[in-house]
C-alpha cells in the first residue's frame, strides 16, 4: 500500500490581509482552514483562539 503526501494549497493572500488586526487574521485563518476539505473534519471541526483585549467599558 502507497500513501500520497499532498500539500494543502496554500490560499493565503497577503493582500487581502494587509491591514488586518490580529482578530481579523485569526477570522481569515480559521476561515481558510474550513474552507479546504483536506483539513476540515466532517461535521465539524470548528477553530477557536483566545485574545487579550482591553474591556471598551472600563
Amino acid at each position: 500500500m502507497s500513501i500520497n503526501n499532498i500539500s494543502p494549497k496554500n490560499l493565503w493572500k497577503n493582500k487581502i490581509v494587509k491591514n488586518s488586526n490580529l482578530l481579523e487574521l485569526l477570522v481569515y485563518r480559521s476561515r481558510l482552514l474550513g474552507a479546504d476539505l483536506q483539513v476540515t473534519n466532517f461535521g465539524g471541526g470548528n477553530t477557536s483562539s483566545k485574545l487579550y483585549l482591553r474591556d471598551p467599558l472600563t
